[in-house]
């Protein structure tokens, strides 16, 4: 069977992104593009701290209470067809201004 995709894995806001640069209290948001089936795909959030992630939400749309100022964040898409499961997708780390 053909293997499900995510592609253009990135993170979106309610408030202007510059640089990968938002502001706190911003509500962030997994957008991404799938591809063959339906997406029952899985978000899985990460904070980054000295080069080293740690999972701290599984979701679409990340809390706002973690939306602090000085935190970096990125997802991974896990894309899943409800059958298969395709390949992961890291997106771009996003700084929390």
């Amino acid at each position: 069977s053909d293997v499900c995709s995510s592609d253009l894995v990135q993170i979106k806001a309610n408030n202007p992104i510059n640089d990968l640069a938002v502001s706190a209290g911003s509500t962030l948001t997994a957008y991404y593009v799938f591809n063959n089936g339906t997406d029952s795909s899985t978000v899985k959030w990460y904070e980054w701290t000295n080069k080293v992630s740690n999972l701290i939400y599984t979701g679409t749309t990340l809390p706002t209470d973690y939306v602090t100022a000085g935190k970096v964040f990125s997802i991974i898409v896990y894309p899943f067809n409800g059958n298969d499961y395709g390949f992961s997708v890291e997106s771009s780390q996003i700084n929390i201004t």
